[in-house]
């Protein structure tokens, strides 16, 4: 029988709490004015079963001018918005229940506690079936006046009678769709404005808020877009009728984020033209050369200008918020489009803001204690090669602390997932493998107490193609070969890092998250028996919610279609070449011989609830190890609750012990 390894002591490392509590800064929006900016901080790490989350308001340009919003108790706020008037800002909240309600506070109330918009607007009264209770989007008119918000249809009395006598047999087919309300100020009375058997996935109002567009999905299935399209249809607020909607266009595949009603006659939305990605941001996304921009908002001033907020970080330096404001818009436009677009070509170009480091003004301190205990010197670089096939330019990200070293690092090579992602100098986001790096550079700090401080570690982060950033073309290099191309880049970016003198090729590890999972698993059954004479090996790998066996993965997953792009289809379809998922698939490649002999140690960590890559996969991986007697190379954790991106602090800190427990044993 296998002896499990000892459980880590979280406490050893005394920077695993001050990483897990860090303050992660979310959903900036900047007031109609321009002088204000609404955001949401919440910890890196919740408590079990309740998430947590705080409003916060700050001025333009004035440093330490966040106030808190008084919520009693605290809970879970998210999805912030102003009103056009700019007199209110509104939230979703889970206040004292589990569902979602609309609450919202007056700007010039702001220290005042928030408070449920019924009650804001004196209609106190709440009905037990009330709409309002399970809200997923909202969205104000143009005029202040009204809202329209998105929720789950009111059960009727035989759903309910069924429910409680336990017959909740779950029949597809049977859906409950999300519909579409709107609320009148004036009266607070909920009108449902759509009845038809599909789902309302999302909506904008028309500019002068008498038409709404709705983009409507077939089913409330996630996939159910690129399977059947969508429909725009309106609805007129006008008319008496609610259950009349007009078939506006239809449009075969999904729509990323929300559309916007411009003109009368003019819609505009965004769409993928090689379909989407797992893990793709469905927002635009900005990048900085040595920083990374976690999230960001830009409104035009009436003088022609505009102010941008972003909150940014890089290897040693928390998030923090900041702003500034830029005279005149690129290219003498008066469009915040040319910002919000960054004037992108096929190529990937992008146009440079005039952003230069003086010109921002750090608004918060949030994670100052954090940056304080974070006193270290780093390398940073940017090492470029070639791919494999000439066809290519590939890059990837090293850091390394700075010391006089005669000799190459150990180095743990940290791939990104996504894949349509991207290896940036990030410190903390849930895109940043929850923390190891920091968590492995906080080991060579003086005030570390680690038992592993000999040599300091490296770190290599591929930008693989199939990521973002790089644009169009980079970006689909993997549909349809996953397993290949990609794994090639991540080859190559080792190799030049071991030609430049920085990778000691005697002592690598490798490690990702969901599609940085999935590539793990295949250099963990394939590098080590494929490498020649001499070439490098890998001494551990890090698997985290990846997959292994990616047939079987398209028929778990809550994403079929999406997991199906990277093998060129789902298993049923009969003009696809099989290789593919066989060749990506590391349950498979542990039947060449020799493959299992040569695998390295193995640390498998997976979210028990995981729906994205279930946690099958990984169970059928150490499944596989034992049937060819090496489980013992494989350290399997499971977190119990955790979907695909963990979130609670006591498994986020085990996760971060665990690592740097592997990575220092293997590396010294």
């Amino acid at each position: 029988m296998t002896t499990p390894p000892p459980e880590p002591a979280h406490w050893e490392n005394p920077f695993i709490e001050k990483l897990v509590d860090s303050i992660v800064i979310n959903e900036l929006r900047i007031s109609p004015s321009g002088d204000k900016i609404a955001y949401i901080t919440e910890h890196f790490g919740s408590e079990r079963d309740k998430k947590k989350s705080s409003v916060w308001l700050a001025d333009v340009g004035v440093p330490g001018s966040s106030r808190q919003l008084d919520i009693k108790p605290l809970c879970h706020n998210h999805l912030i918005k102003w009103s056009p008037n700019g007199e209110l800002i509104a939230f979703l909240s889970n206040i004292n229940e589990e569902s979602y309600r609309l609450y919202g506070v007056q700007v010039s109330d702001f220290s005042k506690e928030a408070i449920l918009l019924k009650t804001l607007h004196k209609q106190t009264s709440l009905a037990k079936d009330d709409p309002l209770q399970n809200v997923s989007k909202f969205e104000f008119s143009p005029d202040s006046k009204k809202i329209l918000f998105l929720a789950p249809e009111v059960k009727d009395a035989d759903e309910k009678i069924r429910e409680e006598a336990g017959d909740d047999v779950e029949v597809f087919g049977r859906w409950n769709y999300a519909r579409p309300y709107v609320v009148d100020f004036d009266s607070f009375e909920a009108t449902k404005l759509y009845n038809k058997n599909a789902q309302v996935d999302n909506f904008a109002w028309s500019p002068d808020g008498t038409k709404i567009v709705l983009v409507i999905h077939q089913t409330p299935e996630l996939d159910s877009p690129f399977y059947s399209g969508i429909r725009f249809e309106t609805v007129s607020l006008e008319s008496s009728s609610t259950s009349s909607p007009t078939l506006l266009a239809e449009f075969p595949g999904p729509v990323l984020g929300t559309p916007v009603w411009t003109k009368p006659s003019e819609i505009f939305f965004l769409r993928d033209p090689h379909s989407s990605s797992e893990g793709k941001k469905e927002e635009l996304v900005l990048y900085s050369e040595k920083e990374a921009i976690n999230e960001w908002d830009a409104k035009v001033l009436d003088d022609g200008g505009c102010v941008l907020a972003i909150s940014k970080s890089n290897t040693l330096n928390p998030l923090e918020l900041y702003t500034v404001k830029i005279k005149g818009l690129p290219k003498k436009s008066s469009s915040i489009e040319d910002i919000k677009n960054l004037e992108v070509t096929e190529e990937g170009n992008v146009f440079n803001l005039p952003l230069n480091a003086t010109n921002l003004t750090q608004i918060t301190h949030h994670n100052q204690h954090l940056a304080d205990a974070f006193d270290l010197e780093i390398t940073s670089k940017v090492i470029g090669c070639k791919s494999e096939d000439e066809t290519t330019d590939l890059d990837a990200i090293f850091i390394a602390p700075t010391f006089s070293h005669p000799k190459p690092l150990p180095t743990c090579v940290f791939i990104h997932g996504g894949a349509y992602d991207r290896a940036t100098f990030a410190f903390n986001s849930n895109s940043n493998y929850h923390h190891w790096q920091a968590l492995l550079l906080s080991l060579f700090l003086p005030s570390s107490n680690a038992s592993y401080n000999s040599q300091p570690i490296a770190f290599l982060s591929p930008n693989y193609r199939g990521g973002s950033g790089r644009g169009e073309k980079f970006a689909s290099w993997t549909h349809g070969r996953v397993g290949t191309v990609e794994y090639e880049d991540i080859i190559t970016l080792i190799n030049k890092g071991i030609q430049l003198g920085l990778v000691d090729p005697e002592r690598i590890i490798i490690g990702g998250w969901s599609q940085g999972g999935i590539e793990s698993y295949l250099l963990a059954t394939r590098r080590n028996i494929e490498a020649k004479l001499g070439e490098w090996k890998i001494r551990g790998a890090i698997c985290g919610a990846g997959g292994t066996d990616l047939d079987m993965l398209v028929m778990s997953s809550d994403r079929p279609y999406l997991q199906g792009e990277g093998i060129g289809g789902p298993p049923w379809n009969a003009e696809r070449d099989n290789r593919i998922a066989e060749n990506a698939s590391a349950v498979l490649r542990l039947k060449r011989k020799g493959a299992a002999e040569a695998m390295p140690r193995v640390l498998i960590l997976h979210g028990k609830e995981d729906k994205r890559l279930p946690v099958s996969q990984a169970l059928a991986f150490r499944e596989a190890c034992a049937g060819y007697g090496v489980e013992d190379k494989v350290e399997m954790a499971v977190y119990p609750r955790e979907g695909h991106i963990l979130g609670e602090r006591a498994h986020l800190a085990d996760v971060l012990a665990r690592v740097e427990r592997f990575c220092s044993g293997l590396l010294s």
